[in-house]
């Protein structure tokens, strides 16, 4: 599994973060049922880890019926994709023999099965008795599979899109103890951030507007302690008000990441509080985490907007063009 790990804040204020989403789940909560979960499809990176043991897998001459396997597109158990793992006799009965385990991608429709991808293991994993981990990864329009009986080893990079639909499961065939499950995905922080306004609708919506904190911001001053936090962009901003609180998006101005930063995707917002223009900060830093920790903005009869970050004792102000 991956762990991204942020250090520049915006402002930028320095600190490491976790950019992915992972959830555990519990075995046991399924009881005799199938294992179904979902994963975030929106998602950059797209990771599912399982780790079970087969039960009473005998020796026999071929593939033993015993499998399980991590399924994703999942529809039903007759429409979707596998990853899957059984273990099967080279030449049973004969001095040459020896048991290993295979690792197939299959895609299913309506019960018809077409092999994708196939690979053989002999060391690494439990051939016996004994649990394996399967892991499935997807980024970048690649399939990466991962198998061990401790720690699972890269063992296969293929060309495969990510999910498309959220529903996965874990399907097996014979006895099957599912020890642990864990799903992760990387946010697609660009896409989240993204608005539907454009600078034509701003444009019109400002030159009509009565609210006074509506329009175009430009950056002024700033006050930031060096140790805690720099500078990631002179910005420009559109302030922009959704029922009671104020959007701010980003037009122009960034310095990191700045190729990441597309114009009027949002940068922040300012809900209102019981004090006179006085409000609860939410901003987006130049990496795109939010920063809520004790944020807040102010603007004063001059018309000039201050944002504050007290944990970081930092500050940058705006001006209204």
């Amino acid at each position: 599994m991956k762990h991204l790990f942020s250090i520049i804040l915006a402002i930028a204020v320095v600190f490491s973060c976790n950019s992915q989403k992972r959830e555990y789940y519990d075995p046991l909560s399924w009881g005799d049922n199938i294992p179904e979960f979902n994963v975030d499809t929106s998602g950059v990176f797209i990771a599912v880890e399982a780790r079970g043991e087969l039960i009473g897998v005998k020796e026999r001459r071929g593939s033993a019926k015993e499998w399980w396997g991590i399924a994703w597109n999942y529809v039903d158990d007759a429409n979707c994709c596998m990853a899957r793992i059984g273990v099967r006799n080279t030449d049973f009965g004969d001095l040459t023999d020896s048991r290993v385990l295979d690792l197939t991608v299959v895609e299913r429709h309506n019960g018809e099965e077409a092999v994708k991808h196939v690979t053989t293991l002999e060391r690494g994993v439990s051939l016996q008795k004994g649990a394996n981990s399967l892991a499935v990864e997807w980024e970048s329009g690649r399939m990466k599979l991962f198998i061990g009986a401790k720690e699972p080893e890269l063992v296969m990079d293929v060309e495969c899109p990510k999910p498309v639909e959220p529903q996965c499961a874990i399907l097996y065939s014979g006895r099957f103890k599912l020890l642990s499950l864990v799903a992760e995905s990387e946010e697609n922080k660009p896409r989240l951030l993204t608005s539907t306004y454009s600078r034509t609708v701003l444009d019109e919506r400002f030159a009509s507007s009565v609210d006074p904190l509506e329009g175009y911001w430009s950056y002024l001053d700033r006050e930031t302690d060096d140790s805690r936090a720099r500078l990631g962009g002179r910005y420009d901003l559109a302030i922009v008000k959704e029922g009671d609180e104020y959007v701010l998006l980003y037009v122009d101005g960034a310095e990191v990441n700045s190729s990441m930063w597309k114009p009027m995707m949002i940068k922040g917002s300012m809900k209102p509080t019981p004090f006179k223009s006085h409000y609860d900060l939410t901003w987006y830093d130049s990496m795109m985490e939010p920063m809520d920790d004790d944020t807040f903005s102010m603007v004063d009869g001059d018309m000039i907007l201050t944002l504050k970050f007290p944990v970081y004792r930092s500050q940058l102000r705006f001006y209204k063009r």
